[in-house]
């Protein structure tokens, strides 16, 4: 059982709870949604993604810009957020929301964040947790393969309480 799948597991809650799962990811590039859909039976759980890379799709998709403007592109807030607005998008009940944001390489703008400074959410009913994350900075690709893991053991976590 060492080599068990976290991702198998976390399929295997969804299905025995009958939830779906929607996300609106940043920094992911739609990399969490991917994780979902390359598994087959994946209709069962998968309802959406949002790929909300540029600040102009988060204002246009989650009406974000006065977060933006108060907190930053990369913050706690802006992952909560995220998190609340892509409720409006399903019509299922019973979902598990993500949301990600966060910096895989050089941060280009002034607010003094680190590269792997990350900030992930989950949320299952009307209970929201935002988790910040500060990843090794050890390539682009690595920082997003830890987020994608990172959130998925998450949602494993608050789904098995």
């Amino acid at each position: 059982m060492k080599n068990f799948d976290e991702l198998e597991k976390l399929i295997s809650i969804l299905k025995k709870k009958k939830m779906k799962v929607c996300i609106a990811e940043s920094l992911t590039g739609g990399k969490v949604a991917y994780s979902f859909v390359k598994k087959e039976g994946a209709s069962e759980i998968f309802d959406f993604s949002i790929v909300c890379y540029s600040n102009d799709s988060k204002c246009r998709f989650l009406n974000a810009d006065k977060v933006i403007k108060k907190y930053g592109i990369v913050s706690t807030e802006m992952a909560n957020i995220m998190l609340k607005k892509i409720q409006k998008f399903t019509c299922s009940k019973k979902r598990l929301r993500l949301s990600c944001t966060g910096y895989a390489s050089q941060n280009l703008s002034n607010d003094n964040i680190e590269v792997g400074t990350v900030y992930i959410g989950v949320g299952v009913g009307a209970k929201s947790k935002i988790i910040e994350k500060k990843f090794k900075n050890k390539g682009r690709a690595s920082i997003i393969n830890s987020t994608v893991k990172a959130l998925i053991h998450e949602s494993v976590k608050i789904l098995s309480q």
